[in-house]
């Protein structure tokens, strides 16, 4: 799951005034990695964005609550004290690992 994700964050350009990214992992609950404002302006690049990606410890848990992890991302992640900004676009993806298989 962790390379998929820096495979996207590849994709991008990635610095203070263009493409930022946060990161939810769920289970039973929903966390909030990092967020939007979690870089300072300097230290936003793809390299510590991979980084912070490749730190993420997977949480154990039986279910898949992908509602909670979709509220977070609107009541938290998509706000002003996640980091997002006013007047661009948001954008989220889902992306479902089972076993070792990304869906």
């Amino acid at each position: 799951m962790q390379r998929f994700a820096q495979s996207i964050v590849n994709s991008f350009r990635v610095y203070s005034r263009g493409t930022k990214f946060g990161f939810i992992s769920y289970s039973d609950n929903a966390y909030i990695d990092f967020g939007f404002n979690s870089f300072a302006w300097y230290e936003l690049s793809r390299r510590e964005v991979n980084s912070r990606i490749n730190a993420i410890q997977h949480r154990g848990g039986s279910s898949r609550r992908i509602d909670i992890a979709l509220q977070t991302a609107y009541r938290g992640l998509f706000t002003a004290r996640g980091g997002a900004r006013q007047n661009v676009r948001r954008v989220g993806s889902y992306y479902r690992v089972l076993g070792r298989k990304l869906i």
